[in-house]
């Protein structure tokens, strides 16, 4: 039932008693929670975990526990972003070599495409199949990732028509001026934060660019960015549940990366790496919110994977 746990600590080098404590007390609050745990999202539900933190009057009890916390929170990140950085463009590399694509396709040039996008039958699918994946990684390893919003996110490149629904989201390509933009209408934070637009990174948007160019030649009347069930036989099914890319997202990514990092686990990585950076220490706390609003969430909750930081940190 709590495979996960155990496995996230294969190889920690804790004592074996304080490993032994860190487990049982995270089994403790994952079982009050959720009956099977894929990942450490169970940790979000504050009121339960601080409960369980304060159920002793304890003031080292207190702070053990915390750090037991604070110690699952870093071994499930599993890798830096730059590691994740690393195993992605290596993954690339080998699609391009694979399917005898002469060029990298990491280029603003679709025609790199060509060699597989000419071609038809299994082919054809199992590429878009692979092409998928590497581009719904992309989206949560080059832009700070958000939730599970891809998974029912329109492609417009109408500009006024994506701020205007305010029932969707959309990816909004600007043909003119080269660039993309996520435009945030409904979603978590809304009511907190508003309408958000988010720039594309520029390798980011190379990439769908090129995946929208192919997704044009299975689906050529395609509404979505994602997700699409695509078999070898030319099936091709798009998901209308949003929690479909959720679940994909730690395939993919143990599959690319072999480890299977959630999204939460990347928004996790994202903000560490966002914290720990020079341009952050340095902002003021006005630039720090338009940084955090990048992950869809406010400056205060930011604070808080910094406070686990800390704490994990001073321990050291």
């Amino acid at each position: 039932m709590f495979d996960f746990i155990d496995k996230a600590f294969e190889g920690a080098k804790q004592k074996p008693l304080t490993l032994k404590h860190r487990i049982s007390f995270l089994k403790s609050i994952a079982a009050e929670i959720t009956p099977v745990p894929t990942d450490l999202s169970f940790l979000r539900k504050e009121k339960i975990v601080l409960a369980r933190v304060n159920d002793s009057s304890n003031i080292l009890t207190q702070y053990n526990r915390l750090c037991h916390i604070v110690k699952a929170i870093e071994k499930a990140r599993y890798l830096t972003l730059r590691q994740v950085y690393v195993k992605f463009e290596h993954a690339i590399k080998e699609l391009v070599e694979e399917y005898g694509l002469k060029r990298s396709i990491t280029k603003d040039d679709i025609t790199r495409l060509k060699a597989v996008t000419d071609r038809k039958g299994k082919t054809l699918f199992n590429f878009a199949k692979r092409f998928q994946q590497i581009a719904i990684m992309a989206c949560y390893t080059y832009q700070p990732a958000i939730r599970n919003n891809f998974g029912l996110m329109k492609v417009t490149k109408q500009k006024q028509i994506a701020l205007k629904d305010k029932d969707f989201y959309y990816y909004y390509i600007d043909n003119r001026n080269r660039k993309a933009k996520i435009i945030m209408n409904q979603y978590k934070n809304q009511a907190y934060l508003g309408q958000v637009t988010l720039d594309i990174d520029e390798k980011l948007r190379i990439i769908l660019k090129n995946w929208l160019f192919l997704l044009e030649k299975i689906v050529p009347t395609y509404e979505y960015l994602f997700y699409y069930s695509i078999s070898s036989e030319g099936t091709i099914k798009h998901s209308n549940n949003q929690t479909t890319i959720g679940r994909t997202i730690p395939r993919i990514f143990e599959k690319i990366t072999g480890k299977p990092l959630s999204i939460n686990d990347m928004r996790h990585i994202h903000e560490i790496a966002l914290q720990k950076s020079d341009q952050y220490r340095e902002a003021t706390v006005g630039q720090r919110e338009e940084m955090h609003k990048q992950l869809l969430h406010g400056h205060l909750t930011g604070l808080k994977y910094n406070l686990l930081w800390n704490v994990e940190s001073k321990k050291k």
